[in-house]
């Protein structure tokens, strides 16, 4: 009982921010809660004393004035379930729905260094699978779990004053609960933690799949894939039968056949009492329907430490993930045109291994760098620091001789325009793509024509999910368009010519030479011809150094 509270302590801390935002309907849902368990104590009495009534087959108008009380008193029942149930469930939308927001908002602010360490499958599983099991906990089961004990309460005083005897024999079974609760309950907490484990790989391995078919067939790898597939769910329908098992034989044994035997209990013990003349029909009825209820409302506390410990499991998981640490944000908005950007004594290791080492570099407005070095050099970890995807280890960027670091996130990008080394196509038409899902984009820039690369395609600015219709070049035109139209100060090309087909190699450097007059540019490759556009070139050392290049 006190690990149910402190689980329940902790429940309500983690959901305390959507409770504030939803405090009516959570109200609201406590009030039609409440009130229903009210009503559903009353009613068995109203049926206990038609019966009753009946029974005596007396007085007709008695009769009809509890058969109209019962009638009204069903409606009444159904109209609170009704209204219980749809507060519940609205706030429990409501809630689910503002929790993966913020999931989903967590991971697009995360610090970029903490998302790459994770699987794909690590953040679809808790977006998913761990969200539905934690639905009950939002309001169901704590407004049920703290209600239902003056409900209990309630029907065990009107029990025993129909029956002391009669309920004190059904009691006895329940202890019966608690034992098997103990032997079962952490047996399939640890089950249920693998197969959560499993999905999340699961996930992971089919998410490598799409993304890597390709290269999958390439290596001729199918059959290694299938190999691991197979393994992969042998474990899962090993993991979920031992849980159904488990999970069968707590339901058996706990509900089927003690509900079996307490229902023996109550009719023939009962019924020996109403023909011994101290127990009426309609009491016995009454107390038949109470029984279920109080079943009903034990099964909820029996079943409850299992759900807990299952849905505690989801919620500690959705937890790990709104910890992961967040990208580091500015307060002042970079609203000036950038004027320099300053490298000073910046250095920067992935774990132990030094990447860049003692970077001092000035770059002026309009000035257009070149930085070449071999595949692994660091010239992409130049990229992303200047973009403030990752800060440095050691030194400091100024931009305008301000730190960049206290520069919101967004102004900075807005006038630091990243397009890198792999194109990238977001799902939606091509105006999608070049605007990022706003409209108008131009259909042409300089000398190109956009709707004159897609017409061999077959397509339209307008033509929905083209990725899997251009070819890497075409996509890296798409990827500079983005780039352009976005209007920026400075821009950085990230090998601009990687994953360019001959055919569109010429567009590309075309669309370098034409589309970057008055912008700041810097050309990041493993090609020397590319410092033919540059004012400056820099090469990278193998000790993660700048030198210029003569």
């Amino acid at each position: 009982m006190v690990g149910i509270l402190a689980d329940f302590r902790f429940i309500l801390d983690f959901f305390k921010p959507y409770y504030s935002k939803h405090r009516m309907y959570i109200v609201l849902c406590v009030l039609f809660t409440a009130f229903h368990k009210l009503v559903a104590v009353a009613l068995p009495i109203l049926i206990k004393l038609l019966v009753d009534t009946i029974e005596k087959g007396t007085n007709f108008k008695e009769f009809v004035f509890y058969a109209e009380l019962n009638i009204l008193g069903l409606v009444v029942f159904l109209v609170v379930l009704f209204l219980r149930y749809y507060f519940e469930k609205r706030t429990e939308t409501s809630i689910s729905a503002d929790l993966r927001q913020d999931m989903l908002q967590h991971i697009l602010d995360a610090d970029y260094l903490s998302v790459t360490k994770e699987e794909t499958g690590y953040f679809l599983e808790r977006q998913s699978a761990d969200l539905q099991n934690i639905n009950d906990l939002i309001v169901h089961d704590p407004v049920l779990f703290f209600i239902d004990f003056f409900y209990v309460g309630a029907i065990a005083v009107i029990m025993i004053k129909l029956n002391a005897v009669l309920f004190v024999a059904l009691l006895a079974l329940f202890p019966l609960f608690f034992v098997i609760a103990r032997i079962i309950l952490p047996k399939m907490k640890a089950v249920k933690s693998h197969v959560l484990k499993t999905e999340e790989e699961i996930n992971s391995f089919t998410e490598e799949s799409v993304s890597g078919a390709y290269h999958i067939k390439a290596n001729n790898a199918e059959n290694i894939f299938e190999r691991r597939l197979s393994n992969l769910l042998s474990k899962y329908l090993g993991l979920n039968l031992s849980y159904a098992t488990l999970d069968i034989l707590y339901d058996l044994i706990l509900f089927t056949g003690i509900m079996n035997v307490a229902n023996l209990i109550v009719y023939i013990l009962g019924g020996y009492y109403v023909f011994k003349g101290t127990f009426t029909v309609g009491s016995l009825f009454a107390f038949a329907i109470y029984f279920s209820n109080l079943w009903e409302a034990m099964e909820f506390y029996t079943q409850f430490p299992k759900e807990l410990k299952i849905s505690m499991l989801s919620v500690n998981r959705i937890r790990e993930l709104l910890s992961i640490p967040q990208e580091q944000e500015g307060k002042v908005t970079l609203s000036e045109p950038i004027e320099s950007i300053q490298f000073e004594d910046v250095s920067f290791s992935y774990d132990s291994r030094m990447v860049l080492n003692n970077v001092n570099l000035i770059i002026r407005r309009r000035e257009k760098i070149g930085i070449v070095g071999p595949n692994g050099s660091g010239k992409s970890t130049f990229c992303n620091l200047l973009m403030r995807i990752i800060t440095p280890s050691r030194g400091n960027i100024f931009i305008n001789g301000i730190d960049y670091k206290t520069f919101t996130k967004e102004s900075l990008r807005n006038k630091i325009i990243l397009v890198p080394q792999e194109p990238y196509i977001f799902s939606g038409t091509l105006e999608e793509n070049v605007t990022l899902f706003g409209s108008g984009a131009k259909k042409r820039f300089g000398s190109i024509d956009v709707e004159t690369i897609l017409r061999n395609k077959h397509c339209t600015i307008l033509t929905k999910n083209l990725g899997s219709k251009l070819s890497g070049g075409e996509k890296k035109l798409i990827q500079l368009l983005r780039g352009i139209n976005r209007n920026g100060d400075v821009y950085i090309l990230d090998e601009p010519l990687a994953f360019v087909d001959k055919d569109y190699a010429d567009l590309v450097l075309q669309l370098i030479k034409s589309g970057f007059d008055d912008k700041t540019l810097i050309i990041i490759s493993h090609l020397t011809n590319l410092s033919d556009f540059c004012d400056r070139t820099y090469v990278i050392t193998t000790e993660g150094s700048f030198l210029p290049m003569c």
